[in-house]
């Protein structure tokens, strides 16, 4: 629908945020406040890079980052996520497979359950939710850049407290 063009493009551009250096978020860890999540996949992973690194650049806090790596995660893949930032915290499938339905069996919502499996869509408010483990949470999108300090993110009556390093 774009063209092709547009799709060579996109092929010649994307890749290369692989090339700039990494970024070094604060460590995950209990004592913060705030976390930043990403759900992506294959088909989707350069677009996610894009967005982290569009935000962190502007925003210039390096909250905790974690990252949901949604189906199959080939090595590569999962090298390719992890490189760009390596002081996130990377969760596979399996993994959030075997946390996230565990709890929602443990609580008897076998009807989210059901869509979770049936409706990938499900996996991104369901998993990221259970997944987190800070006070607050930021949810980004693969497809979202930011070229201006996302102001309405940062307000200071969030009150959100920055990481120790």
């Amino acid at each position: 629908n774009e063209g092709f063009l547009t799709a060579y493009q996109r092929h010649r551009l994307w890749p290369k945020i692989l090339a700039t250096p990494p970024l070094y978020t604060d460590a995950h860890g209990r004592e913060c406040d705030l976390t930043i999540h990403i759900m992506c996949h294959g088909g989707d992973y350069l677009c996610a890079i894009w967005a982290l690194k569009s935000f962190y650049y502007q925003c210039k806090n390096m909250y905790p980052l974690v990252i949901h790596i949604q189906g199959k995660c080939p090595a590569l893949l999962e090298n390719r996520v992890r490189q760009p930032f390596p002081n996130a915290r990377v969760i596979l499938q399996d993994e959030a497979d075997r946390v996230v339905e565990a709890k929602l069996l443990e609580h008897n919502f076998h009807n989210l359950l059901t869509l979770r499996r049936s409706l990938f869509i499900m996996q991104k408010l369901t998993d990221i939710l259970i997944m987190a483990d800070s006070h607050k949470i930021l949810m980004l999108d693969a497809d979202v850049l930011f070229f201006n300090r996302p102001q309405e993110l940062m307000d200071p009556e969030i009150n959100v407290k920055p990481c120790i390093r």
